[in-house]
């Protein structure tokens, strides 16, 4: 009995959709068709499109890429070294430089 009357409530119930709520809806709706419908045609013409060959990568162009590569490698390793020479020149100075300081200098000296 109470299955009915469930039943019942289901069907009476409405639901309100606004006039702007209708169309978004509608919208979607044929914004989704029209996606689909463009989605097959591009699938039918790839079906026509003759497959593509890939090319073969030949020793020559992998030997070239190597090469390159290891250029690249070598001219990061100088610019390190130089970079490390650099720091290393900056190290003295300011060694050189701190004692120079006088002592009362050297008391307050703070690095930040």
């Amino acid at each position: 009995m109470a299955i009915i009357n469930d039943e019942k409530e289901i069907q009476d119930q409405t639901i309100v959709i606004s006039v702007k709520t209708f169309f978004a809806v509608g919208a979607a709706m044929v914004l989704l068709v029209g996606e689909y419908i463009v989605l097959q045609g591009d699938i039918e013409e790839a079906k026509r499109l003759p497959v593509a060959i890939m090319p073969e990568v030949g020793r020559l162009e992998i030997d070239m890429t190597n090469k390159i590569l290891i250029q690249h490698f070598e001219d990061i390793e100088k610019d390190i070294a130089q970079i490390n020479k650099e720091i290393e020149e900056v190290k003295k100075k300011i060694y050189e430089d701190f004692h120079l300081m006088s002592k009362h200098d050297k008391e307050n000296f703070k690095i930040e």
